[in-house]
């Protein structure tokens, strides 16, 4: 993430598709020039399944340039819990605090 909030993506040409505007669809699921999503709040990037819907397919790998994609947030807070020996499954209830989802986000933000 860049010092503005704003998020630097691998390359530029994922960046450009990201950005892609559509006067006509200004939500992406709804585009079908859109080919790729970002989940800034997860830290995570999908290929948008055209179906009326709002569903992607999680990818790791950009499609452009091969970079390895960042870690799901969701995936890393997972680990977290599990290294702790809790069920991240669970009632979020039983979970410390701090490892509460909106929590531990926070904290994740506040660290970078």
């Amino acid at each position: 993430m860049r010092r503005d909030g704003s998020v630097e993506h691998c390359c530029a040409e994922m960046a450009t598709h990201l950005e892609h505007g559509c006067d006509l669809h200004p939500d992406p699921f709804d585009c079908p020039d859109a080919v790729v999503v970002h989940f800034a709040g997860y830290r995570a990037y999908g290929l948008p399944i055209h179906d009326g819907g709002s569903s992607s397919i999680s990818i790791r790998y950009c499609p452009w340039c091969g970079a390895r994609l960042p870690q799901r947030l969701d995936e890393e807070w997972e680990e977290e819990v599990r290294a702790r020996g809790l069920d991240p499954d669970g009632d979020e209830g039983e979970l410390p605090a701090e490892l509460a989802w909106d929590t531990w986000c926070e904290a994740r933000r506040s660290a970078r």
